[in-house]
């Protein structure tokens, strides 16, 4: 029998990304965990920002960002991202990046993209933005014979239980398992 609980968005875990962003030669990280694959063709993706961070500000002045997904190796950083503004501290000091069609891609995170703001909207606090993936930049390692290869790739997860976990396991194919 289930038992009501408040009201929460308990999908568990959640992937983490870290957001950057670039305006007048600054360069700003956040992370967040609000993100989520909004459509294939084309390909979208909706990301969920408080109105208050910088990168929000960042956003609203060009309508572009990148969205990296870190590794468990990038922990410290990932959390520092999350606990700390860029408007207190220069977190483009702690973390290689390049800087991929004026916004900054952390060199340490295998998967970045380059989003391109296409709605946003407004709830209470919440800044979301669906944005169209105008490139996708996975490190070569990822591909093998041809094809992307992820079950090594040890992603930042997010618990709504306010801990980390880490991906990898491979427990069955899409569109297969049921076929077998």
């Amino acid at each position: 029998m289930k038992k009501k609980i408040k009201s929460f968005p308990l999908i568990h875990p959640t992937t983490i990304g870290i957001v950057g962003t670039s305006f007048n030669d600054k360069v700003n990280f956040t992370t967040i965990g609000d993100i989520a694959v909004a459509g294939l063709n084309p390909p979208l993706v909706m990301v969920s920002l408080n109105m208050n961070h910088l990168a929000t500000e960042y956003i609203l002045a060009t309508n572009r960002l990148s969205l990296n997904i870190p590794t468990k190796d990038m922990l410290f950083f990932v959390d520092y991202c999350g606990v700390y503004s860029g408007r207190d501290k220069d977190k483009s000091l702690l973390e290689p990046f390049e800087m991929v069609n004026e916004l900054p891609i952390l060199t340490n995170a295998p998967i970045a993209m380059i989003l391109k703001v296409v709605h946003t909207y407004q709830h209470k606090q919440r800044f979301i933005c669906i944005c169209e993936v105008a490139e996708t930049l996975v490190e070569e390692d990822l591909i093998q014979n041809g094809r992307l290869e992820l079950s090594d790739l040890k992603m930042v997860l997010y618990g709504l239980d306010n801990f980390y976990y880490t991906s990898g396991e491979i427990i069955g194919e899409g569109y297969r398992v049921a076929k077998e």
